[in-house]
């Protein structure tokens, strides 16, 4: 028969197998596409497919492999930018961030593809406010604000604008930004990360009494929220400023306890060696602050411990 009739076939079938949740299906079927054919038309978007398909079952070396084939192949293949833009997410789930934004420029600087475009800006963005690089996030979310018609993206970018603003001191602007979203009501993922966010803007301008409230919702509302044991850190935290401190202590002490690998255990640890150390528990204290020692990379915090 026709290969490139047998090629395409095969394409169809995998594809179908892949959006039916059969990755090992998918995977056998567009391997044999390419191996009918790999001069027909559409040979590139096999190799697009095949990759996603080994995405979907974790696989990402064989994925990146692909992807970097397809590249390599057909240079001037229309799903250049779409590879270049997953090869960006694949190095940006493997912890390589340079390697990541240089995929994410080449593809805001070539795809005609404005959302494709919007969506590597976010993520370049991302990777600079994971960096601690406001300054240079804040333009590019600035301009996926401006410019993008999907409405989780621009959720997303808002809340990514205000962080920005945050750092830079810009505490009321950020959380009338916040306030704002808020109100329109987001999707929920948007809603918890806005409210987390808020609730760390009014810690950092001393409103402590509606940052114990924000913190309250995000307990009620969303029980299983990612950054819960930052909440209640936060939350512990606003207590203690607030004068609640017999909430405070106890509070602390529910987070070194459920969360004793959490980033925020050492510090949430200090704060219950404290409160010992006040109540005249002399060993207990010592026992939290040595804890609270061995847990921090902080060497003021180990020093105070």
């Amino acid at each position: 028969g026709n290969p490139a009739i047998l090629a395409e076939a095969r394409f169809l079938q995998g594809a179908c197998m892949l959006k039916m949740a059969k990755p090992d299906e998918a995977i056998d079927a567009l391997q044999k596409s390419l191996q009918v054919s790999s001069n027909w038309g559409q040979a590139d978007e096999v190799l697009l497919v095949l990759a996603q398909a080994y995405e979907s079952k974790q696989d990402k070396a064989n994925a990146k492999t692909i992807l970097e084939r397809l590249l390599k192949e057909y240079p001037k293949s229309r799903f250049k930018t779409q590879a270049e833009f997953r090869l960006g997410q694949l190095s940006a789930q493997a912890g390589k961030v340079q390697e990541a934004i240089r995929w994410y420029e080449s593809v805001i600087a070539q795809t005609a593809d404005v959302n494709l475009r919007d969506f590597a800006k976010f993520d370049t963005a991302y990777l600079l406010i994971q960096q601690n690089q406001y300054q240079q996030a804040q333009p590019l979310v600035q301009q996926v604000i401006a410019s993008t018609k999907n409405v989780g993206l621009a959720q997303e970018a808002t809340i990514a604008n205000a962080i920005c603003m945050r750092q830079a001191g810009q505490l009321q602007e950020s959380i009338g930004s916040l306030t704002r979203l808020i109100e329109q009501g987001p999707t929920k993922g948007a809603l918890v990360k806005a409210l987390y966010e808020l609730g760390v803007n009014y810690v950092a301008a001393q409103n402590f009494e509606p940052a114990v409230g924000v913190f309250d919702r995000i307990e009620k509302e969303f029980p299983e929220y990612a950054l819960m044991d930052r909440v209640l850190f936060e939350r512990a935290w606003a207590m203690k400023e607030l004068g609640q401190i017999d909430q405070a202590n106890r509070a602390f002490r529910a987070i070194a306890e459920k969360y004793p690998e959490s980033s925020v255990a050492a510090e949430s640890y200090f704060h219950v060696g404290q409160a010992e150390f006040e109540n005249s528990s002399f060993e207990t204290a010592v026992k939290a602050y040595t804890v609270a020692a061995k847990k921090s990379s902080s060497k003021e915090l180990q020093e105070k411990s």
